[in-house]
């Protein structure tokens, strides 16, 4: 429901995460199928010439010639079709302060996420500012993971 927010813990900071309204949501989807979809074709790519790798326990690995290829599809994917001006894009898109809040570093008062609040909360933690990222996108595109669970079934 537009203005409900979810919850999302990481490390020891909560942020609180609204989900877009219906054409801001077709928006941002639009731009992030333009960013995923050509490195997740090149990691496709390169899953073809690992066999099996479906199958496989990654962990269970010991040498990683045997994953090579798609790890070059995957950087490679990732190289030709993101640079810094589009990843800085990515996450603005993202990490919009209308959707997403978080109780301030030093007042605990809730607040937008801001340029100033995501300065202070995501300098040297550059993995928790994506692992926030990828909980908007989590919240605001769940519903195509459960169709695909429901089309494969």
């Amino acid at each position: 429901m537009i203005g409900d927010r979810q919850e999302v813990n990481i490390d020891d900071m909560t942020f609180y995460v609204q989900m877009y309204e219906p054409f801001k949501a077709i928006k941002v989807l639009g731009n992030l199928q333009k960013i995923i979809l050509p490195v997740l074709k090149k990691t496709l790519a390169g899953m073809e010439d690992v066999d099996g790798i479906l199958d496989k326990d990654l962990s269970s690995i010991k040498d990683f010639a045997q994953v090579m290829p798609l790890l070059e599809g995957l950087f490679g994917g990732l190289s030709e079709n993101l640079d810094g001006d589009k990843l800085e894009k990515l996450m603005n898109m993202l990490l919009d302060s209308n959707y997403v809040s978080t109780k301030h570093p030093q007042t605990e008062k809730l607040v937008k996420l801001d340029k100033s609040v995501i300065n202070q909360i995501f300098t040297g933690n550059l993995s928790a500012m994506f692992t926030l990222a990828f909980n908007v996108v989590k919240v605001n595109y769940a519903e195509f993971r459960d169709l695909v669970k429901k089309v494969s079934t």
